[in-house]
């Protein structure tokens, strides 16, 4: 019984490494597949999708679609990639295959999945008081109230994500969408680029852009005043990247600083 028993043994444990085999190599398989698809999917999002939406596909100069694939499907995704939406300002990409495009809904999805784990850590109504303290109204709206100068932030909530907004904070002028080709702001940002005018007489004025022709610029100065300046005055005019008017809050505590970040968060606009 005994050298039977060896024998069946012998016999089995190559029998069972086989069948292991023809279970796992296809599951690994699969599985380098997917890594190389969403790897796929990302060099094609950077490349045709990131100049509107952003790196992470949380906005730009179009809008946060990092959860559009587990709200419409990737299938879904795909078509309107591949199809675009009359009457904006997306582009139909029909250069690209069906797989090609599900693989871009893939990578997004990948995106959304990592958004929908950065959650503020913060208290909203103490970061409510240290947005007043800090006099973040002075610029920015929230729900009609406050200036003009910064982008209103009555809905910032919905486009951005916290981690982002504790970005923003600390490194205003850095963290403004690039283009993945010049590493310039894009978009909509490009209202809030500071320009350096140069007078002939050496008079400097550094302000945003609020309008310009062949002739002439409009810049407004930090403290929101007003400059309408001739070309032909000028030595130079050289746009400033990476330079914010928003100071970066360094001097805020770590619990400061995610309580902030948590009230921008709550901010969701009209529902």
């Amino acid at each position: 019984m005994t050298t039977m028993h060896s024998r069946l043994a012998a016999f089995a444990m190559p029998a069972l490494f086989v069948a292991l085999l023809i279970i796992l190599v296809p599951s690994v398989a699969r599985g380098q597949g997917r890594r190389t698809d969403l790897s796929t999917g990302k060099q094609l999002f950077d490349a045709s999708c990131s100049s509107c939406h952003g790196l992470d596909a949380s906005g730009g100069q179009g809008p946060n679609i990092q959860r559009i694939p587990a709200s419409l499907g990737d299938e879904a995704t795909a078509k309107i990639i591949k199809s675009g939406v009359p009457g904006t300002g997306m582009p139909a990409f029909a250069g690209l295959t069906d797989a090609q495009a599900m693989q871009i809904a893939a990578h997004i999805r990948t995106l959304g999945n990592t958004a929908m784990g950065d959650v503020a850590t913060g208290d909203p109504e103490k970061g409510k008081a240290v947005y007043e303290a800090n006099e973040c109204a002075h610029c920015h709206t929230v729900n009609g109230v406050g200036g003009d100068l910064g982008p209103d932030l009555t809905a910032i909530g919905r486009l951005r994500p916290p981690d982002f907004m504790r970005l923003e904070l600390q490194n205003p002028g850095q963290n403004l969408p690039k283009s993945p080709v010049t590493g310039i702001a894009i978009g909509k940002w490009t209202e809030y680029l500071i320009f350096r005018a140069v007078m002939k007489d050496r008079h400097v004025v550094e302000g945003m852009r609020t309008a310009e022709s062949t002739l002439e610029i409009v810049l407004e100065d930090a403290n929101g005043k007003f400059y309408s300046l001739h070309k032909a005055d000028l030595q130079s005019l050289e746009k400033e990247p990476g330079k914010s008017f928003m100071p970066s809050e360094t001097s805020l505590s770590d619990v400061d600083l995610n309580n902030l970040a948590a009230y921008l968060a709550s901010l969701k606009g009209p529902q």
